[in-house]
């Protein structure tokens, strides 16, 4: 618990790093005040309904093996959910405003670099490759200009980054390899994991306060003091985590 209002860690950002960073630090009996400058928890990860469908702000799954799957576990946070079906359909993608069906639509040399690409992917290593930029790796790796932009048009759907030339090469085929180990829905959307998030932390006696927009944290000496508060309140801790985008 806190002592006259001074908390051992304050979190700032309510979507999922900032629920899991509160987590685990209450499971460690400190004493955590989380605050989330929206009126409700989960930012991207947060789950609407329109007419009877729920429609998900940000990703729509969890990659198997990946570090999500894994922290949920682990923390006995995950919802359920279930696995889509794979088909030998191939994929359906738009080039130059026409449906393009792979691999029937593809050439003789198009369908042999796409398969030659997807084999290769699982063997790359991610590491050696972490220095070159998505687009330079694709330039120097990949010759058949359709073939370049379905590559794209999956780096774009793993990393959730349109800018493939900012976007580090090793990050985004580590995506990749791991979306091919299988890809977990969960049901009633992203904000069934927001929700169990919560629900952990407030029984660990983590402290959620919405609509709460931070002013500045306030430090002295190199030594952190606090949060300040827009409306001028002032939270003590001597620890605070950033769980926001980098605009913040």
């Amino acid at each position: 618990m806190s002592n006259n209002n001074k908390y051992e860690v304050v979190v700032i950002g309510g979507g999922l790093a900032g629920l899991t960073a509160a987590v685990y630090l209450a499971m460690e009996d400190k004493s955590v005040l989380l605050l989330e400058k929206a009126a409700q928890l989960g930012g991207y990860a947060q789950t609407t309904e329109k007419n009877g469908a729920l429609f998900n702000f940000g990703p729509h799954a969890m990659y198997e093996g990946g570090a999500a799957l894994r922290i949920l576990e682990e923390l006995d946070c995950l919802p359920p959910g279930g696995y889509a079906k794979k088909t030998n359909s191939g994929l359906i993608g738009i080039y130059q405003s026409k449906l393009v069906n792979m691999p029937m639509n593809l050439t003789d040399e198009e369908n042999q670099e796409w398969t030659r690409l997807m084999k290769r992917l699982h063997h790359i290593d991610v590491q050696s490759a972490s220095n070159l930029s998505i687009y330079q790796w694709t330039e120097e790796n990949v010759k058949q200009d359709r073939i370049k932009q379905f590559f794209y048009a999956l780096c774009r759907q793993w990393s959730y980054c349109y800018d493939l030339t900012e976007l580090s090469a090793g990050y985004v085929i580590r995506q990749g390899q791991l979306a091919g180990n299988g890809v977990r829905y969960i049901d009633k959307g992203w904000q069934s994991v927001v929700n169990s998030l919560r629900d952990k932390a407030l029984q660990l006696g983590v402290t959620i306060e919405t609509s709460c927009k931070i002013d500045q944290v306030v430090h002295q000496n190199r030594q952190i003091q606090g949060v300040q508060l827009a409306d001028g309140s002032f939270k003590a801790s001597n620890h605070v985590i950033l769980a926001v985008g980098p605009s913040e």
